[in-house]
């Protein structure tokens, strides 16, 4: 069984993350597997990036060629959004490769386009990492459910127009990908049931298979060793929020989460504060009601695993997550999780069982969760082991391999 994974990059992101830990999983267990990706960072040469030096400046440009529609939309919200019409080479390179099953990701930013589903003629698994593949072409759909009907007028291009760009990605997708060989897979069951509910997607099958990770490296450690590791004060209760562009990304939540800290500064301030990773100290840093550790970017699992142990609890006010990586990797970590309970979050974290699941959106609940999590010492122990237990009985990349090997040999039989 030969198994070819494409995602447009190899480490960027945490549908890159995932994908290539299935990948490193699927060697494991003896699978032939081969990745292919738009851009490549890791010198793994193993992952199959761009042939040639044009090639590869030509995959650093697709992204922005790709999303040249758009500038027709110039009042649009700055939030992600992917058109996927720019042509290249992606099926010739398919059929080199000659796999059994095609197993795609995260294909956007000019990687595959949407016509080129069609022409793959060997059984396609698709693992969705977010909600693009069912919508007009955002990634986020926030509060609108157009595409449990039919995308039109998008309100994150701010448009008024029936037939806009949204509209016509729409029917793009139902054009090419009706009659397509396709497995779908949902990291959490929130996911599944917008697949299940869209047009676009509604009529293929799904599986849900949870996102894995190597539970050798993320594992607890002792906090003092890993603070004075990372240089974090040891006598201080600390508090943990990341991802990519975590105080940009407006579905990151930060808005959210400044006014929950406001809340926990008021019992907690002199005793307590903020590590933020994913992003460098702005020039003008916002009140926090707290110190806030700014580490920057992380790009090994090691330092994350550190950085986990080292804090008290991990917050997650996104407001929408398929299946968010830090979430995971705090757990295994240890560090119980404060959310809100919504969408894939709740597949994570049992509400105070391994962590704390505050009502959707309130930012004073979420305050609350945090300062239940660190009021009780006794009680912040048992959540860090339930949060331990629960990602080594469920989140091991091992599970994930053995599931994914089960959906692949459905197809071939």
């Amino acid at each position: 069984m030969k198994i070819l994974l494409l995602n447009t990059y190899d480490s960027k992101g945490g549908a890159a993350i995932a994908s290539t830990r299935l990948w490193n999983g699927l060697h494991q267990a003896g699978i032939e597997a081969t990745y292919l990706v738009q851009e490549k960072f890791a010198s793994d040469p193993n992952i199959i990036g761009p042939e040639n030096n044009f090639k590869k400046g030509w995959g650093i440009l697709r992204p922005h060629i790709d999303r040249f529609p758009l500038l027709f939309y110039p009042n649009r919200e700055k939030t992600f959004w992917s058109v996927q019409w720019l042509s290249g080479d992606i099926i010739e390179r398919i059929n080199a490769i000659n796999p059994d099953v095609v197993h795609l990701h995260w294909i956007c930013n000019g990687f595959v386009p949407i016509q080129a589903l069609s022409k793959i003629k060997r059984p396609i698994v698709w693992t969705l990492h977010d909600s693009w593949a069912f919508t007009g072409g955002c990634h986020v759909p926030q509060d609108c459910e157009k595409f449990k009907t039919h995308c039109q007028q998008c309100p994150q291009l701010n448009s008024d127009k029936k037939k806009d760009l949204s509209y016509r990605t729409f029917n793009k997708k139902q054009k090419y990908w009706q009659n397509l060989n396709l497995q779908l897979v949902a990291p959490s069951h929130w996911l599944a049931n917008n697949i299940k509910s869209s047009t676009i997607l509604g009529s293929f099958p799904v599986s849900i298979v949870h996102n894995g990770l190597d539970l050798s490296v993320f594992k607890p450690i002792h906090k003092s060793t890993a603070r004075e590791i990372l240089n974090l004060p040891t006598d201080k209760k600390l508090i943990l929020f990341g991802a990519l562009n975590p105080t940009s990304d407006p579905n990151k939540g930060f808005h959210l989460l400044q006014k929950a800290l406001r809340k926990v500064a008021t019992q907690l301030s002199f005793n307590t504060e903020l590590v933020i990773f994913g992003t460098s100290e702005p020039t003008d840093s916002p009140d926090l009601g707290m110190k806030a550790h700014y580490m920057g970017w992380l790009n090994d699992n090691i330092s994350l695993s550190i950085l986990y142990a080292a804090c008290d609890v991990m917050v997650v006010p996104s407001l929408q997550e398929v299946f968010p990586t830090t979430a995971v990797e705090s757990a295994a970590c240890g560090t119980p999780v404060v959310a809100f309970d919504a969408t894939g979050l709740k597949d994570i974290i049992a509400h105070k069982v391994s962590g704390y699941l505050a009502n959707p959106y309130d930012a004073d609940d979420l305050g609350n969760g945090i300062l239940w999590v660190l009021s009780d010492k006794e009680r912040h122990t048992q959540l860090g082991l339930n949060a331990r237990n629960a990602a080594v009985a469920k989140f091991g990349i091992q599970h994930m391999a053995a599931n994914y090997i089960s959906v692949y040999q459905s197809l071939l039989v």
